[in-house]
């Protein structure tokens, strides 16, 4: 708990103190203060300054520690070795609210190690190319996946959210099966192709302009692979590093 004796810096103090002793402590002669007498004159065991006392009269007399007397709240040195109830006090904890990670609005995920903004839901369309100039004007881009491990935590992520369907930062810009990250603009060296989509789509190719993620059964796509998308799409998210 790391608590020393209280120490009492004001009237306030003193008097907060004899009403939560006065409701705790009944038919007592007093309480331990945190004041010790040193060779330096009296001191609070916390360290912090003396700078209030309520000495009763005539004190302090013999004693190098120290009481508050019941009801008036006043003080008198006594014995260390005497016995009487006594009052910690703990350092004040900090309650203050942590830096976000992300900032408002967005949703950190631990598994992804990514900050998303969810830009539509099912009934608000955006086509991709408007959804990442969104997500790039809130300094964000559309998701980019490396591995096979992030894909499953994409996935992951969908499922806690219920997301079906997103855009992915995956395109086909001169819709000549030359997909790229727009990003970074690098080639994939991980994909994860529903069949007959991306590189291996059936002819036409220049008809898949972007990919999706989907996280559902549908003709030939299961959970977690990648779809060749040509329309808008039910829902668009907007990815991007957290703040530390």
């Amino acid at each position: 708990m790391d608590g020393q004796l209280v120490a009492v810096h004001s009237v306030f103090d003193n008097k907060l103190l004899v009403q939560l002793a006065g409701k705790q402590f009944q038919n007592v002669n007093g309480w331990w203060l945190g004041g010790n007498l040193t060779q330096n004159g009296w001191q609070w065991v916390d360290g912090s300054k003396f700078d209030y006392n309520n000495w009763e009269s005539g004190e302090p007399l013999y004693g190098n520690s120290l009481i508050q007397l019941p009801v008036v709240g006043q003080w008198k040195s006594v014995n260390g070795n005497n016995t009487y109830p006594f009052i910690c006090e703990i350092p004040q904890i900090n309650t203050a609210i942590p830096p976000t990670k992300c900032d408002d609005q967005w949703l950190y995920d631990a598994d992804t190690k990514k900050c998303f903004f969810v830009a539509t839901n099912f009934y608000q369309f955006l086509t991709w190319d408007d959804t990442r100039a969104l997500c790039m004007a809130l300094g964000g881009d559309l998701p980019h996946i490396h591995n096979q491990a992030e894909n499953d935590a994409f996935l992951r992520l969908a499922n806690r959210h219920t997301w079906y369907e997103f855009y992915l930062g995956l395109w086909n810009p001169n819709l000549d099966g030359n997909w790229t990250w727009v990003d970074d603009g690098s080639s994939p060296t991980f994909t994860n192709w529903c069949a007959g989509n991306g590189e291996n789509g059936f002819p036409p190719l220049n008809t898949q302009y972007f990919a999706d993620f989907y996280n559902w059964d549908f003709s030939n796509c299961n959970v977690g692979q990648w779809f060749g998308g040509i329309f808008q799409e039910p829902l668009s998210i907007c990815a991007k590093n957290p703040n530390f």
